[in-house]
């Protein structure tokens, strides 16, 4: 699937094991639809077992849900996604999404709710409905 990089990678932190960076790239598929989505570059101190110093992410989801410094797949694993079609690549990707632990992701529960102010009005003048002051005029200029 092609694929073109609309910047360039940017320092979103480091570890103890190595820097990340992160770029945003849009897929583009054969019939025309474009996916925005992130590369997520992790540079590694030392090499991983099988002798890699780098480590790319392609990641669909927004930064403020991924954290990318917690998300690694194997550069062995990456090359899947050069020739994969966007139907394909779109199921993979709503298949690995049901995998998601979503209460890692809990936000901050939600307090109670403020109570309504009571609505003020005037003890002389009551409330009239705009329907019935309109009527009321219509009928005081149709009177001769």
């Amino acid at each position: 699937m092609p694929w073109q990089a609309t910047d360039d990678f940017w320092l979103v932190g480091q570890s103890d094991s190595g820097t990340v960076f992160e770029q945003n790239i849009v897929l583009s598929a054969d019939d025309g639809q474009l996916l925005k989505a992130r590369r997520i570059k992790v540079c590694l101190k030392q090499p991983n077992r099988d002798g890699d110093r780098e480590i790319l992410i392609l990641t669909n989801l927004p930064s403020e849900v991924a954290n990318a410094m917690l998300i690694a797949i194997p550069p062995e694993k990456w090359c899947v996604f050069q020739n994969i079609t966007f139907i394909e690549l779109s199921q993979l990707l709503k298949h690995l999404a049901g995998h998601v632990k979503l209460r890692a992701f809990r936000r901050h529960p939600r307090g109670l709710k403020k109570p309504q102010p009571k609505r003020t009005y005037l003890k002389n003048r009551p409330h009239v409905s705009t329907f019935k002051i309109l009527n009321q005029k219509k009928l005081e200029n149709n009177t001769p």
